[in-house]
């Protein structure tokens, strides 16, 4: 007969406890709970605070803006507080307090991230009197680029392998060898020369007017610079075959190969062309073009974002200035004062970029109302200051006019005096140095 030992006794125990036990989970299982539905509770976040004054008393009517990863307003309500639900969004946010009578106050506020629950941040202020100085504005100044595009007068470009292209402006020369359209970067405000030449067209000679613009209110995050850019469209008439090029027009129109070369200005053609485009953003715009010879008006255009006008040759003299304006609703006028040489043909391209009124460039000036406005008072009372003034020295006018009479002829007496006095003094040291070398003469010799 086997011997049970206490290990095997204690082994049948366990297991007796382990199985009664698991009988009785299984017959109370209705009576365990179950977790509710809904899965894990989404995070959200709130920003609010109490504004007070000086003496810690709440301030009701103050406005509060929160700027940033989403923007929302509020005002304060009776006991000064205020608060903003920002739902799940965390972020940088920027709360401002204002009210009229007291400093701004702002505060940056940096919302971080939780898994779940509510992230509760609190923004108190206290509001002083007195007024918030204005923060200097800053601006950025313009960078221009000019694009040129080559092309015939049916608008495709020019595909001639001897495409030759000159830029100029000043003593700077750019040259772009068959290349129907190029760019040039960073140019300065000007009129830039430009001459094309190709195989099969007639040579081309523009001049292409860059002007410059207002510089513009830099917003935050912005650059020191923003571009401006000017379009260029000159168009190349093209040649028969037995109409050959004149190899004797020269390449620059300022410098001829030939200056005693005769020229018809009848046969020279004069025109200008040009685009029109919100500065800010770069749209076509259609607006009225004038061109004025003095107070006669040779073009005008409306409704319209671009222009071309060839003028009569015999408008062309050698004094003649010919004024282009633009002007558009909401944007700062254009204009523009033009010259022609007689004889030498030449068209004027005007790539125009227009400011818009109160985009915040700083060179918008009203000069109909230039200069400082001074209060009323104050001009009133400088008005009387001066107008006895004024009344008393045109009654004195006669008496002026005889002291100004007694003045002049007595700085001339006073002149004559001196001169007087000045002769006198030199015919006296001639006297005085002819006695002193007589007197250094006698010791000499008698020391001889």
């Amino acid at each position: 007969m086997r011997t049970i030992t206490k290990l095997q006794t204690l082994l049948v125990l366990f297991l007796t406890t382990a199985m009664i036990g698991f009988v009785g989970c299984k017959d109370d299982d209705k009576d365990v709970p179950t977790p509710p539905d809904g899965g894990d509770k989404v995070a959200t976040y709130v920003i609010s605070g109490t504004v007070m004054d000086a003496d810690n008393s709440p301030m009701a009517g103050v406005s509060v803006a929160l700027s940033g990863a989403q923007t929302l307003s509020a005002t304060t309500g009776s006991d000064g507080t205020y608060s903003f639900d920002l739902k799940g969004t965390p972020g940088t946010y920027k709360v401002a307090f204002k009210l009229d009578g007291y400093v701004d106050r702002s505060y940056d506020v940096d919302v971080k991230m939780i898994e779940s629950g509510v992230g509760q941040y609190v923004v108190n202020a206290v509001m002083v009197k007195g007024t918030t100085p204005d923060v200097p504005k800053e601006y950025k100044k313009a960078k221009y680029n000019l694009s040129v595009a080559i092309e015939d007068i049916a608008g495709k470009a020019i595909t001639a392998s001897d495409l030759s292209v000159v830029v100029k402006y000043g003593d700077t020369q750019v040259v772009k060898e068959n290349k129907a359209s190029f760019k040039v970067s960073d140019v300065a405000p000007g009129i830039y020369g430009v001459v094309a030449t190709a195989s099969g067209y007639s040579k081309t000679v523009a001049k292409i007017v860059v002007s410059a613009v207002p510089d513009q209110e830099k917003k935050a995050g912005e650059g020191d610079t923003f571009d401006v850019e000017y379009p260029a469209i000159i168009l190349m008439n093209a040649v028969s075959p037995d109409q050959p090029v004149d190899p004797d027009q020269p390449v620059d129109p300022d410098k001829p190969v030939d200056p005693d070369k005769p020229v018809t200005p009848s046969t020279a053609t004069y025109a200008i062309s040009g685009s029109i485009t919100d500065l800010v953003k770069g749209s076509a715009l259609n607006d009225t073009v004038t061109l004025k010879l003095g107070d006669e008006t040779l073009y005008t255009k409306t409704n319209e974002s671009s222009f071309s006008y060839t003028i009569e040759s015999a408008k062309v003299t050698a004094d003649a200035q010919f004024v282009l304006s633009v002007i558009a609703d909401g944007y700062t006028s254009y204009s523009q004062t033009i010259t022609f040489t007689v004889g030498k043909s030449v068209e004027y391209i005007f790539p125009i970029a227009l400011n818009p009124i109160g985009s915040g460039g700083n060179t918008e000036v009203d000069f109909s109302s230039y200069g400082v406005k001074v209060d009323e008072n104050e001009a009133k009372k400088l008005e009387d200051f001066l107008n006895p003034l004024i009344s008393y020295l045109i009654s004195q006018k006669q008496a002026l006019k005889l002291s100004l009479k007694f003045l002049v002829y007595t700085l001339l007496k006073i002149a004559l005096a001196l001169i007087e006095f000045f002769q006198f003094l030199y015919k006296h040291l001639q006297i005085l140095l002819q006695i002193l070398l007589n007197q250094v003469g006698s010791y000499l010799i008698f020391q001889l």
